[in-house]
Order: structure tokens, then C-alpha cells, then sequence
């Protein structure tokens, strides 16, 4: 994995498994919820698709602010949280009748070893790299 500097990409790993409670997790870029939001749309792997996304729940604690709505492609979508005391690190992404996809989220000034191992953890046991679906986005320049 690339190091990070100030511009670096998102990143997003989510499990071949479809039993795993969390599904994933997204090293966002920072800490805008609505930009970063759009990010991990772009970043979702094709065959495991959203469906009907409605809402997303978050965590205050990794993202500022806290917008009621947020505009991704001429769509809005509601966000909310569950409790300022939340510190769960997860984004739950409601889906219609479907169940709920969640997220981990790495803090987006982490340290790239410990990101990466978060973002490994969700490969299969003994899969390695065909157990998970890795999206980055361009590398950062040197």
C-alpha cells in the first residue's frame, strides 16, 4: 500500500463474506461526511451492489459536523447518528427492505501500517488478497 501524505486516496475493503456483521472498512480522506460519503460510493465494488440506499447512521465521533442530509449524484440521502456518546467507528448504510450494511471506519490520519492491517482484517481467514475486494483510488505522488 502507498504511503499517505495530505492529499492521499480513500480506500475501502469490503469481505467476500457475506455472514461478517461488518462488512468492510474505509480509510476516508477526512473527516467531511458528505464528501467522503460520495468517495465511498464511488469506491463500492460492482457485484455487491447497494441496492436502495436510503440512510446512513454514523459515528460523531469520525466525522465534524453532522448534516442531516447530504447530495451525492443529484440524490439526497439522510444521515443521522445514534447517540453523541456513540463511539463505534462504524457507518451503517440502510438499505430499503434489504439488511444493513456496515462499515468500519479508520481514522483518516492513522498510521498506514495499522490502516492497512484494519483494512486486511476483512479479507477471509486464509483467502488473502482473493478473499477481499481492495478499491484504491491514484496513488499520491512521492
Amino acid at each position: 500500500m502507498a504511503p499517505r501524505f495530505a492529499n492521499h486516496s480513500a480506500e475501502l475493503v469490503i469481505s467476500a463474506d457475506p455472514d461478517r456483521a461488518v462488512c468492510g472498512a474505509f480509510w476516508p480522506q477526512n473527516r467531511r461526511l458528505g464528501e467522503q460519503l460520495d468517495r465511498l460510493l464511488t469506491l463500492w465494488p460492482r457485484g455487491q451492489e447497494l441496492g436502495a440506499l436510503s440512510t446512513v447512521i454514523y459515528c460523531p465521533a469520525d466525522w465534524e459536523g453532522g448534516p442531516s442530509t447530504v447530495l451525492i449524484r443529484r440524490r439526497r440521502y439522510l444521515t443521522t447518528y445514534l447517540s453523541a456518546d456513540d463511539d463505534s467507528h462504524l457507518l451503517t448504510l440502510v438499505r430499503g427492505a434489504s439488511a444493513p450494511r456496515h462499515v468500519e471506519v479508520i481514522a483518516h490520519d492513522a498510521d498506514p501500517r495499522a490502516a492497512e492491517a484494519v483494512l486486511l482484517s476483512y479479507a477471509r481467514p486464509g483467502a488473502g488478497s482473493r478473499g477481499l475486494h481492495l478499491r484504491r483510488g491514484a496513488a499520491p505522488a512521492r
